[in-house]
């Protein structure tokens, strides 16, 4: 009896392993990515550089920089050639999700870039 309830809990534990591999994201932060080798199909989370937009003419990549929360030493340089999100062009201190390929030197190649403001979306305070 006791064997079959473990072999029961044991196949559920797998179904659940294997039905939630494909839905689990990982995200590097821009410290994490900065020290690794070149990578590709990553995704890298850091906070937007109010100022750093440099929106490309038709047919060039836009480039802008994000840094490590609290650390705005460690950056890094994303070009990106696609329409960008508006929350982008708001020029705000937003977090930023880019999906890519890393040179492994500084500079990220988005094929993605996904933006995230809280305050933009959050109902007023009553007082």
């Amino acid at each position: 009896m006791l064997g079959g309830s473990l072999a029961i809990v044991a196949a559920l534990a797998l179904l659940v392993a294997v039905a939630s591999r494909g839905t689990l994201t990982y995200y590097y932060t821009v410290e994490e990515i900065r020290q690794s080798a070149p990578a590709t199909g990553v995704r890298v989370a850091g906070a937007f550089v109010p100022g750093s937009l440099q929106e490309g003419g038709l047919g060039e990549a836009a480039v802008f920089a994000l840094h490590e929360a609290g650390r705005p030493e460690v950056d890094l340089t994303v070009r990106y050639d696609g329409p960008l999100p508006d929350t982008l062009r708001s020029g705000e201190a937003l977090e930023v999700v880019v999906e890519g390929d890393y040179d492994g030197e500084g500079g990220f190649a988005a094929s993605q870039v996904l933006t995230k403001c809280p305050s933009r979306y959050e109902g007023a305070v009553k007082p």
